[in-house]
């Protein structure tokens, strides 16, 4: 038991030891300076831009591109890990009132297309706007993809690709995404 004791507080402090080593390498501190470039440019940069209406709330990791070209409703919820990226050529995303995008989803306007088959040459990324209607919801780990349209009050099923257009109140799962429940705008209180 005394052994077991003695190897235990020599193990604290060899983690001890190892915190400060750490704290003195400088590969460290840079590291520290690359995440904090990044946030800067990926959200804390990028927030500032969007139009937004009243009491919106983004998650502090969410990651934004070309946030000029993104409108937020009021009272729209943007969960952590989320990616809402615009065009550069203006292509925008647009989220109304009360909508709510969930964990680890990606929302993107941009569409990359090969040049040729096979060569690895990239065109210049081409926009495609995305709306998503008042009251929507997209549950986590979701794709929307460039020009989709999600109606008011919408609900989409969790790990779905949205790639086209989604009814207002319908229920949608799948990748594709598919509308497994139609409702009527009565039975959701609207």
């Amino acid at each position: 038991m005394a052994r077991l004791k003695s190897l235990q507080a020599r193990s604290g402090r060899l983690r001890s030891i190892g915190v400060i080593l750490s704290l003195l390498d400088p590969r460290t501190w840079i590291q520290l300076i690359r995440i904090l470039h990044y946030m800067n440019y990926s959200h804390a940069g990028q927030v500032g831009r969007i139009r937004k209406g009243s009491d919106v709330r983004i998650a502090p990791n969410v990651s934004i591109a070309n946030g000029e070209f993104i409108r937020l409703g009021s009272h729209v919820r943007i969960a952590e890990h989320a990616t809402l990226w615009a065009a550069e050529d203006g292509s925008g995303i647009e989220i109304e009132d009360w909508a709510a995008v969930g964990p680890h989803t990606f929302v993107t306007a941009a569409k990359y297309q090969f040049k040729t088959p096979g060569t690895g040459e990239i065109k210049p990324p081409q926009g495609n706007a995305i709306h998503i209607g008042r009251g929507a919801v997209i549950y986590s780990c979701c794709v929307i993809l460039a020009g989709s349209k999600i109606g008011e009050g919408a609900i989409i099923g969790p790990g779905s690709l949205v790639n086209g257009e989604i009814p207002p109140y319908a229920i949608a799962m799948g990748s594709p995404a598919r509308v497994v429940l139609q409702r009527k705008p009565e039975d959701c209180g609207a």
